[in-house]
């Protein structure tokens, strides 16, 4: 995974206060044989977070049970606040596009 960007994801949601234990928890994810596809999952986890510590712990412990879960929700449902897709918006306020190395790739099979 490319740390740049997981940390600019990080960057751009999390107060400076925040930013190491966000990073440390998204690290989290991939402990386990079955948590598959970790940049990707990784940087949903950041998108559908909108930089709230919790919101991320508990996101954290979804992807754990059912990563497909986070996917679907971080890159085909629309914000309810915003109304755009999570992962796209956090793409485009970083300048990145989708196939961008570090933010994983987007499965359009899937």
């Amino acid at each position: 995974m490319s740390d740049d960007v997981l940390r600019r994801a990080v960057e751009h949601y999390f107060p400076p206060g925040a930013r190491q234990r966000a990073l440390a928890v998204v690290a989290e994810y991939g402990a386990q044989p079955h948590e598959r596809e970790l940049d990707r999952v990784r940087f949903d986890l950041v998108a559908l977070s909108r930089g709230d510590l919790l919101t991320l712990g508990r996101l954290l412990d979804e992807a754990r049970r059912d990563y497909g879960e986070i996917v679907r929700r971080a890159e085909y449902r629309r914000d309810a606040i915003t109304g755009e897709i999570p992962r796209a918006r956090l793409l485009a306020a970083l300048g990145l596009a989708e196939d961008s190395p570090g933010a994983g790739v987007l499965d359009l099979g899937h």
